[in-house]
């Protein structure tokens, strides 16, 4: 029971520079696809839409995308 503890605890050692390099893909990602909403939302927008719903949801878009991707690329993603 031991040894297979210590084979398992050397696996989850050796992943740790993983995560880094998966929390900076999943931090890019969420960039790239956030320029693509605000993006498509800004080009999409017609007359029955409200700029007054589109500006705060937009905004809102651009804040968690900034903290979700500062967060990801600077302490990594936090397993749960």
């Amino acid at each position: 029971m031991r040894m297979a503890a210590a084979a398992g605890a050397g696996q989850m050692a050796g992943l740790r520079p993983m995560r880094g390099a998966l929390a900076r893909m999943a931090a890019a990602l969420r960039a790239a696809v956030a320029i693509v909403a605000v993006a498509s939302a800004v080009v999409g927008g017609g007359p029955p839409l409200s700029w007054w719903w589109l500006i705060p949801a937009l905004v809102t878009v651009i804040c968690w995308t900034s903290v979700y991707a500062a967060v990801a690329w600077t302490q990594g993603l936090r397993a749960w």
